[in-house]
């Protein structure tokens, strides 16, 4: 019986994707990051095609989440403010298996009440087409934001506050598998992947300010890309099949 439930539980856990593997971890924090411009910084280069952003490693105005430092996007007086993050050295064949793993990931965001977000890239052009998460002004449905970005979830985040946030992946079938807000989980059947390559390359980290009527600023912290096991049908059915065993003995 003992050896059964150590069994079970192994089974369980794989089943669940408890295993996962890290592939990227950013933190913000000293070393590497050092306050000031985000530019330069590790492999964070400005959106091209917009003028310079204003990126910078802060220690405060927000305070982080995590640690002592985080990365705050301030848009003034141009209509939109972009870092990217070239993630391939991090996500690769030799790292991820689309036919084996699912992708994962989270992010903490301080939101203004701009249209701000991630969203993931085959390259700088060529767009996954899914934000990972974003509100937009005069945006109140999923088909608004689509509609503005291509592939859009209108998340409900809470303003001027530390959002966690969470996207799993399936990139072989190029579905939106689990999404979820500060713990509650979204609905996101309607979203697919888009673009042509099998896993995201690129990460973009946005803020805009439309109307140029004030300040907009987002900040980001704890952005990590994880793999999580597919499940193995044959996995839980041993699972299901020990609980009913177990079941009957008692």
């Amino acid at each position: 019986m003992k050896h059964l439930l150590i069994l079970l539980t192994a089974c369980a856990l794989c089943a669940t994707g408890v295993f996962a593997d890290t592939l990227l971890n950013i933190d913000f924090e000293n070393p590497p990051y050092t306050l000031g411009n985000l530019d330069g910084q590790q492999l964070w280069t400005p959106y091209p095609g917009f003028p310079p952003p204003d990126g910078n490693v802060v220690n405060s105005s927000p305070t982080p989440s995590q640690g002592s430092q985080c990365a705050l996007l301030v848009s003034t007086s141009q209509t939109f403010c972009a870092e990217m993050y070239d993630m391939s050295a991090a996500v690769n064949d030799s790292t991820f298996n689309t036919n084996t793993h699912y992708l994962r990931i989270t992010a903490d965001v301080w939101a203004d009440s701009a249209y701000n977000g991630i969203d993931m890239r085959n390259n700088i052009t060529d767009r996954v087409r899914l934000v990972l998460f974003g509100i937009w002004e005069g945006a109140a449905t999923n088909a608004a934001l689509s509609g503005a970005e291509g592939q859009g979830i209108v998340v409900p985040v809470v303003p001027k506050t530390w959002n966690q946030l969470s996207i799993l992946l399936d990139c072989k079938n190029r579905k939106v598998l689990e999404f979820s807000a500060n713990g509650t989980t979204l609905n996101p059947t309607d979203f697919s992947m888009g673009g042509t390559a099998p896993y995201p390359q690129m990460m973009r980290i946005s803020t805009d300010n439309s109307d140029l009527s004030d300040r907009k600023q987002t900040a980001f912290d704890a952005l990590w890309v994880t793999t999580e096991p597919i499940p193995e049908p044959g996995m839980l059915g041993a699972l299901v099949l020990g609980l009913l065993f177990l079941k009957r003995r008692k």
